[in-house]
Protein backbone atom coordinates (compact mmCIF):
# COMPACT_ATOMS: atom_id res chain seq x y z
CA UNK A 1 0.00 0.00 0.00
CA UNK A 2 1.21 3.41 -0.93
CA UNK A 3 1.62 5.61 2.26
CA UNK A 4 0.52 8.98 0.56
CA UNK A 5 -2.39 7.14 -0.47
CA UNK A 6 -3.40 5.78 2.89
CA UNK A 7 -2.69 9.69 4.46
CA UNK A 8 -5.25 10.85 2.21
CA UNK A 9 -7.92 8.18 2.79
CA UNK A 10 -6.97 9.00 7.33
CA UNK A 11 -7.51 12.78 5.86
CA UNK A 12 -10.60 12.03 4.45
CA UNK A 13 -12.50 9.32 7.03
CA UNK A 14 -10.82 10.81 9.93
CA UNK A 15 -9.51 15.15 9.49
CA UNK A 16 -12.76 15.93 11.25
CA UNK A 17 -11.95 14.23 13.95
CA UNK A 18 -8.32 14.73 14.74
CA UNK A 19 -9.12 18.32 14.29
CA UNK A 20 -11.63 18.40 16.68
CA UNK A 21 -10.05 16.21 19.08
CA UNK A 22 -7.01 18.48 18.74
CA UNK A 23 -9.07 21.80 19.60
CA UNK A 24 -11.29 20.03 22.52
CA UNK A 25 -8.03 18.70 24.09
CA UNK A 26 -6.21 21.99 23.02
CA UNK A 27 -3.23 20.28 22.06
CA UNK A 28 -0.29 22.56 21.48
CA UNK A 29 0.05 21.85 17.73
CA UNK A 30 -0.09 23.88 14.73
CA UNK A 31 -2.16 22.25 11.76
CA UNK A 32 0.36 23.87 9.05
CA UNK A 33 3.35 22.23 10.37
CA UNK A 34 2.48 19.21 11.84
CA UNK A 35 -0.57 17.61 10.07
CA UNK A 36 1.14 15.52 8.07
CA UNK A 37 3.59 14.37 10.06
CA UNK A 38 0.42 13.98 12.64
CA UNK A 39 -1.56 11.67 9.79
CA UNK A 40 2.07 9.60 9.26
CA UNK A 41 2.14 8.53 12.90
CA UNK A 42 -1.83 7.70 12.97
CA UNK A 43 -1.67 5.71 9.85
CA UNK A 44 1.16 3.57 11.12
CA UNK A 45 -0.05 2.99 14.78
CA UNK A 46 -3.31 1.92 12.83
CA UNK A 47 -2.05 -0.79 10.91
CA UNK A 48 0.05 -1.88 13.56
CA UNK A 49 -3.00 -2.43 15.42
CA UNK A 50 -5.99 -3.35 13.28
CA UNK A 51 -3.57 -5.81 11.07
CA UNK A 52 -1.56 -8.28 11.05
CA UNK A 53 0.63 -7.64 7.77
CA UNK A 54 0.28 -4.12 5.46
CA UNK A 55 -3.37 -4.08 4.45
CA UNK A 56 -4.23 -3.18 0.53
CA UNK A 57 -5.42 0.53 0.44
CA UNK A 58 -9.17 -0.85 -0.32
CA UNK A 59 -9.46 -3.47 3.05
CA UNK A 60 -7.75 0.07 4.88
CA UNK A 61 -10.40 2.22 3.49
CA UNK A 62 -13.17 -0.09 4.19
CA UNK A 63 -11.58 -0.59 7.87
CA UNK A 64 -11.57 3.30 8.24
CA UNK A 65 -15.22 3.68 6.90
CA UNK A 66 -16.66 1.21 8.73
CA UNK A 67 -14.78 1.82 12.03
CA UNK A 68 -15.88 5.43 11.80
CA UNK A 69 -19.21 4.64 11.44
CA UNK A 70 -20.03 1.32 13.99
CA UNK A 71 -17.42 2.92 16.88
CA UNK A 72 -17.21 6.79 16.46
CA UNK A 73 -16.51 7.17 20.15
CA UNK A 74 -14.29 4.56 20.26
CA UNK A 75 -12.74 6.19 17.70
CA UNK A 76 -12.18 9.44 19.00
CA UNK A 77 -10.54 8.67 22.17
CA UNK A 78 -7.77 6.39 19.97
CA UNK A 79 -7.49 9.24 18.17
CA UNK A 80 -7.18 11.67 20.63
CA UNK A 81 -4.31 8.64 22.47
CA UNK A 82 -2.26 9.01 19.25
CA UNK A 83 -2.53 12.54 18.94
CA UNK A 84 -1.44 12.53 22.28
CA UNK A 85 1.76 10.33 21.69
CA UNK A 86 2.46 12.53 18.91
CA UNK A 87 3.10 15.43 20.72
CA UNK A 88 4.80 13.74 23.55
CA UNK A 89 7.24 12.12 21.06
CA UNK A 90 7.28 16.14 19.44
CA UNK A 91 8.09 17.25 22.81
CA UNK A 92 11.22 14.92 23.72
CA UNK A 93 12.45 15.74 20.54
CA UNK A 94 12.00 19.29 20.13
CA UNK A 95 12.21 20.56 23.71
CA UNK A 96 11.21 24.52 24.23
CA UNK A 97 13.69 26.96 25.25
CA UNK A 98 12.19 27.79 29.00
CA UNK A 99 13.26 31.27 30.70
CA UNK A 100 14.04 29.21 33.93
CA UNK A 101 16.48 26.52 32.03
CA UNK A 102 19.15 29.82 32.10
Amino acid sequence: MDEDEAIELIDEYLGDIIEKVVVNYEYDINFDDDYEDILKHIYRNLVKAWFKDEPSLKVFEDKLRKTRRRHPRKLEIVLSYLVSTYVQKRQRAYPRFRENDR
